[in-house]
């Protein structure tokens, strides 16, 4: 398995990674409308063409024989609404295609952003996620993070009460 950061050349690859596993992690009967607006919004060949020239973003794939697998989408320098955290880096996105979880995939591309983390002297790493996602909760805690608050995430007219996570670095 390769790990690397995605680049401009990767913008379509990245695309129908990040438009499959979203569905495949949020899709259920009743939100297509919800979930096709926010892919709409989100993961647009301009949308992720932008981000990947953005020196502030790094997405880091996960990939085996051309394969992609998975990504963790790492933004530095943003805060958590109502934190203040010292020099910090959150993980925007971290999402395993269906095929591929229950192989360490979550794990390892945990392990690319705290390196990156380290590498790069951030003091604080967060992230947001799913209050009805314990698998991901389990994960996020057998790393050192603990949840600090929460947030709203909206997709369309879906609104989650969603939980803060954070460690330091």
């Amino acid at each position: 398995m390769l790990f690397r950061n995605a680049g401009p050349g990767d913008v379509e690859m990245l695309q129908d990674l990040t438009i499959r596993t979203f569905k495949e992690s949020w899709l259920n009967e009743g939100n297509e409308f919800d979930l096709q607006t926010y892919v709409a919004e989100n993961f647009t060949e301009s949308v992720l063409s932008k981000e990947l020239s953005d020196p502030t973003i790094t997405y880091v794939l996960a990939e085996e024989k051309n394969q992609a697998m998975g990504y963790c989408k790492l933004e530095r320098n943003i805060n958590p609404d109502g934190f203040e955290l010292r020099s910090p880096i959150s993980i925007g996105r971290l999402y395993v295609g269906k095929h591929f979880q229950n192989q360490n995939i979550g794990s390892k591309l945990l392990d690319e952003a705290l390196l990156i983390a380290a590498r790069e002297n951030f003091r604080n790493i967060w992230l947001g996620v799913w209050n009805k996602n314990p698998e991901a909760m389990r994960l996020y805690e057998r790393f050192g993070f603990r949840k600090i608050g929460g947030y709203k995430f909206i997709m369309g007219n879906e609104i989650s009460d969603d939980f803060i996570m954070h460690r330091p670095v």
